[in-house]
C-alpha cells in the first residue's frame, strides 16, 4: 500500500488513537519515509529505544502566527494583529481556527517530503477542524488566505495525498458512535482501525458440541464472540477495516506497526 503524504487520525478519547498514530508513523518510516507525528499528547507508556520518526507537540498559537505571517507577508504585522484583544477573542471563539493553522503547517511538512501523521483531538473537536476549513473556504472570496485555503481543501480531498484513519474499539456502543463519526466526515474514511480486539481462544470440538446442546450457553458464547470480533460492522462503514489484537501490555509504536503491517501494508 503506497503511503500518502498526510494522515489524519481521528477517534474518541481512550481508544488508543495516539498509539495507533505513532504506529502508522513507524510503518511509514519502515517503508523509507521521513515520518513526523504532530499531536497534543506527550509520549507515555512503553517506547522503543530508537523510534524511526519524530514527534512534535501541537502549538496552535505558534501555527496561527506562522500562517498569519504568510498571509500578511510580515511576521511583525502578524504579531501585532494577533496580539490585539479583539483578534485574540475571535481566535478563541471560532472553533478550530488554531487547528486549521496546524493543518496548514502539516501540509507544509508534507509538501517538503515528510510523511506527516496528525493525531487529532477527540471526535467532536477533531470534526470542528474540518468544518472550519469548509467555513473559511466559503467565507474568504480572494487573496492569499483564499489561495491557502483552496490548496488545503484540495489536499484534504485528494485521497492519494491525504488519508483519514478512524480508530475505535470493538465495543458495540463505541462502534455505533464511530459509525456516526464516519458519516459526519467531509469524505469517506480510508481505514477504520478496531483497536484492542480480544480474540477468544479456539475451543475443542467436544466442547463446542456440548455448548451446542445447551441453548442458553450457545447464545451466551455467540454473544461474547460477536462482541469480541465485530466484523459484521465492516459493511456499514463502507471502507477498509483492520483489527489490532489486545495485548497483555500497552503496545509500543513498533508493536503496533508490526500488527498494522500484517493487515494494512502490502
Amino acid at each position: 500500500m503506497s503511503e500518502p503524504a498526510l494522515t489524519l487520525v481521528i477517534g474518541k478519547g481512550g481508544v488508543g488513537k495516539t498509539t495507533v498514530a505513532r504506529g502508522l508513523a513507524e510503518l511509514a518510516a519502515r517503508g523509507g519515509a521521513r515520518a513526523l507525528v504532530v499531536g497534543y499528547e506527550r509520549p507515555t507508556g512503553p517506547r522503543d529505544e530508537a523510534p524511526n520518526f519524530d514527534v512534535e507537540l501541537a502549538d496552535g498559537d505558534a501555527a496561527l502566527r506562522s500562517v498569519a505571517a504568510e498571509i500578511l507577508g510580515s511576521k511583525r504585522l502578524a504579531g501585532a494583529l494577533l496580539s490585539h484583544f479583539a483578534i485574540r477573542r475571535l481566535a478563541a471563539v471560532v472553533p478550530g481556527l488554531r487547528e486549521v493553522a496546524l493543518l496548514v503547517l502539516a501540509l507544509r511538512h508534507a509538501d517538503a517530503g515528510r510523511h506527516v501523521v496528525l493525531d487529532m483531538p477527540a471526535t467532536g473537536h477533531g470534526l470542528a477542524w474540518l468544518d472550519t476549513v469548509r467555513l473559511l473556504h466559503a467565507l474568504e472570496p480572494s487573496g492569499r488566505a483564499r489561495s491557502l485555503i483552496d490548496r488545503l481543501v484540495a489536499r484534504l480531498a485528494d485521497r492519494a495525498f491525504t488519508r483519514i484513519v478512524v480508530v475505535t474499539l470493538g465495543e458495540r456502543l463505541v462502534m455505533a458512535e464511530t459509525l456516526e463519526l464516519c458519516r459526519a466526515l467531509p469524505r469517506r474514511a480510508d481505514l477504520v482501525v478496531v483497536n484492542a480486539v480480544h480474540r477468544p481462544p479456539p475451543l475443542p470440538d467436544d466442547v463446542l458440541a456440548d455448548i451446542a446442546r445447551t441453548p442458553w450457553l450457545a447464545a451466551a458464547v455467540a454473544s461474547l464472540r460477536s462482541w469480541a470480533v465485530p466484523t459484521e460492522h465492516a459493511p456499514a462503514f463502507g471502507t477498509a477495516m483492520c483489527q489490532l489484537p489486545r495485548l497483555p501490555h500497552r503496545p509500543t509504536p513498533s508493536e503496533l506497526a508490526s500488527a498494522l503491517t500484517q493487515q494494512v501494508a502490502g
